[in-house]
């Protein structure tokens, strides 16, 4: 998280439960927003938009990888890091969104996983 310029929070969630499996945070989140994090997560990559996608022919065959978004001055980025985990970047506003993106992913290979479920 200290290589990312303007992150708040980065953290790991699992999709079957909407845990948050590990989280690191430059300034206290109170529990509530981190279950609202979690819960966020679970919702937004399980919803059937998102399988919606995934079955469009023009579509590749591997699931969304990456869901974007900017919200109240902040920016989130959600990357699926296994077929059932997804790692989450929270910057604050002006927080470069490729840049988070980039971080993420090395970060994903970093830790061995790929979104495939295999290990790297």
């Amino acid at each position: 998280m200290s290589s990312l310029p303007n992150c708040q929070a980065a953290g790991l969630v699992d999709l079957d439960t909407g845990e948050i499996l590990a989280m690191s945070q430059q300034s206290s989140i109170d529990p509530d927003t981190a279950v609202m994090i979690g819960a966020s997560i679970h919702d937004r990559f399980n919803h059937s938009r998102i399988e919606q996608l995934e079955s469009l022919p023009e579509s590749s065959t591997s699931p969304v990888d990456e869901l974007v978004y900017l919200c109240q001055g902040l920016s989130f980025v959600f990357l699926r890091a296994t077929p059932r985990s997804v790692l989450f970047i929270i910057g604050s506003e002006g927080a470069n969104f490729g840049l988070l993106s980039l971080r993420g992913h090395q970060t994903v290979t970093a830790l061995g996983l790929r979104a495939d479920g295999g290990q790297s």
